[in-house]
């Protein structure tokens, strides 16, 4: 059989070697040296034997790794550079993870070191590649993955419902800062008070707003020495003022 010149056995798109009867899987291929690829190898193979014989290795888009150390390190795609040499036109999203208010599961668990970048086609909003250290990146670059392999968009990364508190939440501010179709987020922190509510002190946050005027959601929230607060009934006014001091009533 064939071999390279760095000594792994020389195979085609197929895995078959210079002998057509014989495959090489794994490690022994040259092919990238992970458990999950040699597992892939094993797919190319069998349906090679025993299915339709249209497996290949042209078939890997967006293959991930991971580097594991505290916090994992794990990236998928093109880097910044790789991509500007190939000619796009990108855009770049690059977040510390403890600036991430938009996910709150690093502060939980206590590990909040840790950067997110997103490489994004300018022109198509198609997601180039990422690189993640954080907590659960070794989970949250497989989901990267498999929308790059899917095709789905940075600003569809960004406009999906995830669960809270999740480290999958991030893709609302890393994804999304960079996508081509996302308007300018303003992560706005507002201070309201009920209309006549029972107790003035109680503080309701306004966390997500697209636009100064457009209030999404509404959370409740107060100091771990008083007691829960009920959120405004439905049409209940109350009464927002933001940084500038301007209050405005909202329904």
């Amino acid at each position: 059989m064939r071999t390279t010149a760095h000594g792994a056995i020389e195979v085609d798109e197929y895995l078959r070697t210079s002998r057509p009867h014989i495959f090489a899987m794994g490690d022994v291929n040259g092919g990238p040296q992970f458990t999950y690829i040699s597992l892939d190898d094993y797919r190319i193979v069998a349906d090679q034997l025993s299915g339709e014989g249209k497996r290949s290795t042209t078939d890997r888009v967006a293959v991930p790794y991971t580097l594991f150390m505290t916090p994992p390190l794990a990236r998928v795609g093109l880097t910044e550079n790789e991509a500007r040499a190939a000619g796009r036109s990108v855009r770049v999203a690059s977040k510390a993870v403890a600036a991430m208010a938009a996910m709150p599961r690093a502060s939980i668990v206590g590990e909040v070191r840790g950067l997110m970048k997103f490489v994004v086609d300018a022109e198509t909003d198609e997601i180039l590649g990422a690189a993640l250290l954080s907590v659960d990146a070794q989970e949250l670059v497989n989901t990267v993955a498999l929308a790059m392999r899917s095709g789905v968009t940075a600003s569809g990364l960004r406009d999906a419902i995830w669960t809270h508190p999740s480290s999958t939440e991030a893709f609302q501010r890393g994804a999304g800062d960079c996508g081509a179709l996302t308007p300018r987020l303003y992560r706005v922190l507002l201070t309201v008070r009920a209309w006549r509510h029972p107790r003035p002190s109680t503080v309701l946050s306004l966390v997500s707003v697209t636009t100064p005027l457009e209030i999404r959601g509404v959370a409740c929230s107060v100091r771990s020495d008083r007691a829960p607060c009920p959120l405004p009934r439905s049409g209940r006014r109350v009464r927002a003022r933001a940084w500038s001091g301007q209050g405005t009533d909202v329904r």
